[in-house]
């Protein structure tokens, strides 16, 4: 077992980077540890103005945690990226199944959502639940490679056509298609006290002074 300079612990034993990821303060614990299983999303050979959706089936019993990530060297060349060498983009949340409603909320918190060389594309274009199924979806652009890191041994799946699951129904989306509502799914939810141009909402996990202020957040 390895440990990276993120201070994650780094399991190599299957072939596959799985990491134990710290959760709070429970530092130097082994307490409440978030195992990420990595899969890699490939939509190379696909259609590169056309967002598809990948589902990940989760719990409702417990809270999941769901990262997507792409880099230089790694993310591939699509003709929508600005650099010789692909483009970055990253995605962070932390969400429960809904499970026909069985939970009052998914109460998904969006910790991270950031892309870059992309000449104003998004890579990752919205996430949303089918919520009868429990599966968490989140709608991923052709042409590139994603690195999916999913806690409790939760698989994403790559959908290329229309899937129907529980009277609900997901299916690929033209980027024409794509609206101003659909991006903002994507819209961070965790507010931390280092932000100053990131606007909370009354959604927002914030950090706050005495007086209840948002600290060194800009109104």
């Amino acid at each position: 077992m390895q440990v990276n300079s993120d201070g994650n612990f780094i399991l190599n034993s299957t072939g596959n980077a799985n990491k134990f990821l710290y959760h709070g303060d429970e530092v130097g614990t082994l307490k409440n540890l978030y195992v990420l299983k990595e899969t890699l999303i490939d939509t190379t050979s696909l259609d590169q103005y056309t967002y598809y959706p990948v589902t990940i089936e989760i719990s409702s019993a417990y809270n999941s945690r769901i990262e997507v990530h792409s880099a230089l060297y790694l993310s591939g060349t699509p003709e929508w990226s600005t650099h010789d060498n692909g483009f970055t983009t990253h995605f962070i949340e932390e969400v429960y199944g809904s499970s026909w409603g069985a939970n009052y909320t998914t109460h998904r918190r969006i910790i991270g959502h950031q892309y870059k060389f992309t000449d104003n594309v998004q890579p990752i274009g919205k996430v949303r639940q089918m919520g009868n199924s429990s599966e968490e979806v989140i709608w991923v652009r052709g042409g590139a490679k994603y690195y999916f890191e999913t806690s409790r041994n939760a698989t994403p799946i790559l959908r290329t056509v229309a899937y129907t699951n529980s009277n609900d129904t997901v299916y690929p989306i033209g980027a024409a298609d794509m609206t101003s509502a659909d991006y903002s799914t994507l819209k961070r939810t965790m507010v931390e006290t280092s932000d100053t141009n990131v606007s909370a909402t009354g959604d927002s996990l914030v950090k706050r002074d005495g007086n209840g202020s948002i600290i060194n957040i800009s109104y």
